[in-house]
Formats: structure tokens, sequence, C-alpha cells
């Protein structure tokens, strides 16, 4: 990725007020009864653009957010995929790392975009081994994210972000990444 395309890409979250955002919806770390908010579940609906759902899902999403958000340690992406599905009936590889980013620094948000730069199929997940090829394509989007804060050109850009974001500074290398492929290839 060239330098030009990171500026831009931070113009845009910039713009949107997307870094803010992020911050605001981590700040279920130190209040985890946030989760139940409904001007703070708003605010992550349409921040990760979780579309409409049933009741009952948004109730035991968020529900799972907020013990996730109590727990001295997050679960894994694995355990969170099989409580959503278990509870849910649905396949969400993209919520699911959207809740575990929230509260933890250690993971990135599975999104169509960054699976296309990657070259990572966005498509639905299968209904046989779902888990299994779920775990794989995040885990490819991690190596890729991973490979992209090695390059030389990484220091550059950890800089302008931020210079960009003085009150994101704290935030991880991978989720500072993260945000970065996902601002240059969102349409």
């Amino acid at each position: 990725m060239r330098i030009e395309q990171v500026r831009a890409a931070l113009m845009k979250l910039e713009r949107r007020g997307s870094v803010e955002k992020v911050l605001a919806l981590m700040e279920v770390r130190t209040n985890p009864a946030l989760a139940t908010d409904p001007d703070y579940q708003r605010t992550f609906n349409g921040y990760y653009k979780m579309g409409r759902k049933k009741g009952a899902f948004y109730r035991h999403f968020f529900s799972m957010l907020r013990e996730a958000a109590y727990a001295p340690s997050p679960p894994s992406l694995k355990t969170t995929l099989q409580n959503l599905y278990a509870h849910t009936g649905e396949r969400h590889l993209s919520f699911g790392t959207k809740m575990l980013v929230t509260i933890t620094d250690d993971v990135v948000i599975f999104d169509r975009n960054v699976a296309d730069h990657f070259g990572v199929p966005s498509t639905p997940l299968p209904r046989q081994d779902w888990l299994s090829e779920a775990l794989r394509r995040y885990e490819e989007i991690r190596r890729g994210i991973q490979a992209f804060t090695q390059t030389p050109e990484w220091q550059q850009m950890l800089a302008l972000f931020d210079d960009k974001f003085p009150k994101a500074a704290h935030l991880s290398e991978i989720r500072k990444a993260d945000l970065i492929i996902w601002a240059a290839y969102e349409p």
C-alpha cells in the first residue's frame, strides 16, 4: 500500500469519526454494563453495520459482549462463534470478530473489504465444517495484517496514524493496521 493511500484512508477515518467510535465502543472494557445500554447498542449496530436481525439475536449478542467484557480474559474466537451459533442458529464470523475486537486488542475484524484485499473469500460460510472454515479465513486475514505491519513502510504509516489520532495512539499496531486497510478499501 502506498503512503498516499494511507493518507487517504486516514482522512476517510477522520471524516467518518471512525476512530472516535471505536474508542467509544471500547469503553465497554471498563464498564461492561454499557453493553445493555440501548444507545451503546445503536452505536455498535450502526458503526458495524449489523443490519436487521431479530430481537433475540441482539439480546444474546450483547449479553455475550457484556459477559466477555466482565471476564478476566476474552473468550476465543472459536468459543464465541460456537456460542453465537448455539443460541441464534446463525454463523457470524464478522460479528464474532467485531465483538471480540471491542474487548481485546489481539483480534482483527473479518470484513469483506479486508478479506478482498488479502484474497480471502468473504462468501457465506458452508453448512458443513463452517467453524473450521471460519477459523481458517480469520487466520488468513490475521496473518495478512501481521505481515502488513512488518513491511518497511509500516513505521511511517504508524506515525501518520498516531499523528492523526493521538487519542488512539494506545491502540495495538494490529488494530491500527486493520483500520487503515479497511478504510483504504472501503467503497
